[in-house]
């Protein structure tokens, strides 16, 4: 969908330069391929977001990425003038829909996400006081919470089992918790056929990059669910040739959400090969 949105402004202002703000999808061979094909991708390590809008035109056109943004940069691209595509993930667009909601009520909200990823920064943006971020396995500051039923999202790609355990175990220090987490249908979908490959499975491909956290998700749960199969990850065919698969006789094969479908046939070709 992310990589539509992209293509629609592409084709709506053929003659423009088109401007992705930090990463589409997290997903190298993507954005390469997207570089080839044109489009100009404003890389938020070396510049905020806000800081790469401030250097653009009226009338530049912008796509923003799957992950979610901070609120404020709608407003700074509108004020701008900039042309807008919004390539947010509905999932997250509907997690911030509820946020919104919850906090011009004067609620609180609880989110399980990582520090640092894209849509966990975006979400606390919205309002970094009303939002407190809950990270699996780390400390979480239960007396910052000063109602008795906070809302509870997560990010979309979180683990399921592990968001599992996180909602138990914030349902036992607020018994009046209204929870509203869940993992989006790409994720939770690739999560649940993981474990449907056959037990004399000797190799295990998961396909994405190491940035992509429903990747590297899937990357844990198939070493849990196949401790006696070699279990590797690969962004594309390059990386996969590079690999010793001498021996091997059954394959298993899945991709991360941000994996393009002709990556995933070129890998699959291969496999099939050997």
């Amino acid at each position: 969908m992310a990589l539509d949105c992209a293509y629609k402004a592409k084709e709506e202002h053929s003659d423009e330069k088109i401007y992705i703000l930090g990463n589409l999808v997290h997903n190298e061979r993507v954005i390469g391929d997207l570089e080839n094909d044109g489009f100009i991708i404003l890389d938020e390590r070396k510049k905020s977001l806000s800081e790469w809008i401030k250097t653009l035109e009226k009338g530049d056109v912008v796509v923003f990425s799957a992950h979610g943004h901070d609120p404020h940069l709608d407003i700074e691209a509108k004020e701008k003038g900039l042309v807008v595509y919004d390539a947010t993930c509905p999932f997250v667009k509907a997690n911030s829909i509820l946020i919104k909601k919850r906090i011009s009520e004067n609620g609180e909200v609880i989110f399980i996400g990582q520090a640092g990823h894209a849509e966990t920064v975006g979400t606390l943006k919205i309002d970094e006081a009303k939002i407190h971020l809950y990270e699996p396995g780390k400390q979480f500051d239960f007396s910052a919470i000063q109602v008795k039923n906070p809302l509870l999202v997560s990010q979309t790609t979180m683990g399921t089992d592990e968001m599992k355990e996180s909602v138990s175990l914030l349902k036992d220090h607020f018994a009046e918790i209204d929870i509203a987490a869940r993992v989006c249908d790409a994720t939770d979908k690739r999560q649940s056929a993981i474990c449907t490959a056959p037990n004399d499975v000797d190799l295990y491909v998961v396909m994405g990059s190491s940035t992509s956290n429903n990747t590297m998700k899937l990357l844990g749960l198939a070493k849990i669910k196949y401790p006696k199969a070699k279990v590797i990850r690969c962004l594309d065919l390059d990386e996969i040739r590079k690999m010793e698969l001498r021996g091997f006789k059954n394959a298993a094969l899945i991709s991360g959400a941000s994996t393009g479908l002709r990556e995933l046939e070129e890998v699959k070709a291969y496999l099939e090969s050997l």
